[in-house]
């Protein structure tokens, strides 16, 4: 993936860019990429299994791609991963946690999504969801953040997304520090 896809998708953007690529071009290259990861992702999905991670993006946050690499990934690590793709409205995820026991969420956010809006997303979603249940986020939006919000694991790789013991452990020792702080 991050061999063949990512240095692919880099070159369309550089061509974008310079002008040397058609709108009509560089939609038939995602849907071409969208139905080969989709049958890729069906595949090893019928033997993934826990933790179950459901993916979305938030209103307001069009770009998807993201979410289907990073689902693409995880399928290939043998977890289990519902995509719901794009702009999906913050109690819809919490919903969709509930009815599939869901152990993680993962949120995306590109460089266009409104920055100022992302630390305040994550800290509604961590309020909503509960506690036994990770919040992965990350994208280029995410990396311009000086600090994540407690009960939020980033990853900035596409190669290493957070394993969900590593983020509750994260997430006990911050609760410990928090506990001996005020104790």
């Amino acid at each position: 993936m991050t061999g063949t896809v990512v240095p692919l998708l880099s070159r369309v953007g550089e061509l974008w860019i310079g002008g040397n690529l058609q709108v009509f071009q560089e939609h038939f290259l995602s849907e071409q990429l969208i139905r080969f990861l989709n049958a890729e992702i069906s595949a090893m999905q019928k033997s993934a299994g826990k933790p179950l991670v459901v993916l979305a993006t938030l209103p307001g946050e069009e770009h998807t791609l993201g979410l289907l690499m990073l689902t693409a990934i995880l399928s290939a690590r043998g977890i289990s991963v519902i995509n719901l793709g794009g702009e999906v409205p913050m109690d819809q995820i919490g919903h969709a946690v509930q009815q599939f026991h869901a152990d993680v969420v993962g949120k995306t956010f590109s460089g266009s999504y409104q920055y100022r809006n992302i630390r305040q997303h994550l800290l509604e979603l961590r309020e909503l969801l509960a506690h036994d249940v990770d919040i992965w986020t990350g994208g280029e939006g995410v990396r311009r953040l000086r600090k994540l919000p407690a009960g939020v694991t980033s990853f900035n790789s596409l190669e290493k997304p957070p394993l969900p013991a590593e983020a509750r452990v994260r997430r006990m020792n911050h609760g410990k520090k928090l506990r001996n702080a005020s104790g």
